[in-house]
């Protein structure tokens, strides 16, 4: 099979990619890497590698970054904090999401194992029929624990707060998916 991984993160969230990209090639498949510019120093020689963007990475280690990737700001900053991400990155997911429709449309691969951070995916795999596969190497993320709020809030606030943090993250998802189907050409839009 030919499969692309696509992870979008900081080193943590590359290095999983990395390893199940060699494990993949080690059993006969083709495989393609692409991560950030800034991570093309962990990919092996033996793996072809595309670049993204560094603009994503360079947002994450801004001081909004910091602060929802675990700084210990109070709950306004964290919410003051998203809102800035969230404004700021609309335009670098343009950038990301246009790279990844041109990956994809331009290699033609049997699958994509990627990050929630890589929303292009999934509106792939929906008007191609192919498979998407989609992975965190890290916790409270993706499946909401009742013991534990969602990663950006580090922290245990009880059930029903834990439970709103998880729709929070969610909801931004979903709109960055959204938003990610109406920056592409009209054929590969879902729900315009």
């Amino acid at each position: 099979l030919k499969i692309i991984l696509l992870s979008i993160g900081t080193r943590g969230d590359i290095e999983p990619f990395i390893a199940i990209g060699q494990e993949l090639y080690k059993r006969g498949h083709t495989v393609l890497l692409s991560f950030p510019a800034q991570h093309a120093k962990w990919v092996p020689k033996s793996l072809p590698f595309v670049p993204l963007s560094p603009k994503f990475i360079e947002l994450i280690e801004s001081d909004a970054g910091k602060t929802i990737m675990g700084g210990q700001a109070g709950w306004y900053a964290k919410v003051k904090a998203l809102y800035t991400l969230y404004k700021e990155a609309k335009s670098i997911n343009q950038i990301l999401v246009r790279q990844q429709y041109e990956l994809l449309k331009n290699e033609n691969p049997d699958i994509v194992i990627h990050n929630l951070k890589c929303s292009y995916p999934l509106v792939w795999s929906i008007k191609t029929s192919k498979k998407s596969v989609m992975i965190s190497p890290v916790p409270n993320v993706i499946h909401y624990n009742k013991d534990m709020a969602h990663v950006g809030f580090n922290g245990d606030y009880g059930q029903l707060i834990n439970r709103l943090t998880y729709s929070l993250a969610n909801f931004g998802l979903m709109k960055t998916i959204k938003d990610a189907s109406k920056m592409l050409p009209k054929e590969m839009a879902v729900n315009r």
